[in-house]
């Protein structure tokens, strides 16, 4: 028997405004490569691992396809502005995964 769990949860602290996010790994192609390119930083001296921000517009693409949020919108409008960030990489999955763009990347 295999269980399938669809969860998502997240924690917020009051107290200084973070959110951390809590995401079960999913058995598609790009959520395992989304996982294995996540980065180690160091929060509050505890190592964390962080999406990269490359993924993190990939995956509010994909939020984004049946049900246009405005602020999905703006947070990928506000991720496309991050200098350096790998296009060649983004359009491959946008592609492969067939993603509506909504002109939003600027780089299509």
């Amino acid at each position: 028997m295999q269980l399938e769990i669809k969860v998502c949860s997240n924690i917020i602290d009051h107290a200084s405004g973070f959110k951390a996010d809590f995401v079960i790994l999913k058995n598609e192609a790009f959520r395992q490569e989304e996982f294995n390119r996540r980065k180690e930083v160091d929060f509050l001296d505890m190592p964390i691992y962080v999406v990269s921000p490359e993924d993190l517009l990939i995956s509010k693409l994909i939020w984004i396809q049946d049900f246009q949020s405005p602020q999905q919108m703006d947070d990928i409008k506000n991720l496309t502005a991050i200098e350096q960030l790998d296009w060649p990489y983004i359009n491959q999955w946008v592609k492969k995964i067939k993603l509506k763009s909504f002109n939003l990347l600027g780089h299509e």
